[in-house]
């Protein structure tokens, strides 16, 4: 992740937020990694397989056009 991002994002496999990001939400991933000067508000969860499940409802939402968005362009390609 690079540069400003306002929402929840998931990695199948890892989320490394760069040192030029701003990012406030929440990761899912197995794996996560702030590099140095990253700025970050939010929470990690590493337990991927319980919580997937609530990631894929928030998308859902978001598809259609709800209040919950999440960037999606944001998210790490594994």
């Amino acid at each position: 992740v690079e540069g400003t991002v306002d929402g929840d994002l998931f990695g199948e496999q890892r989320i490394i937020v760069r040192s030029s990001s701003q990012l406030k939400g929440n990761l899912l991933a197995n794996r996560v990694s702030l590099e140095d000067g990253a700025k970050f508000k939010g929470s990690v969860d590493m337990d991927i397989d319980s919580r997937k499940h609530v990631f894929n409802a928030s998308r859902e939402t978001a598809a259609k056009g709800e209040k919950n968005k999440l960037t999606e362009k944001a998210a790490p390609q594994a």
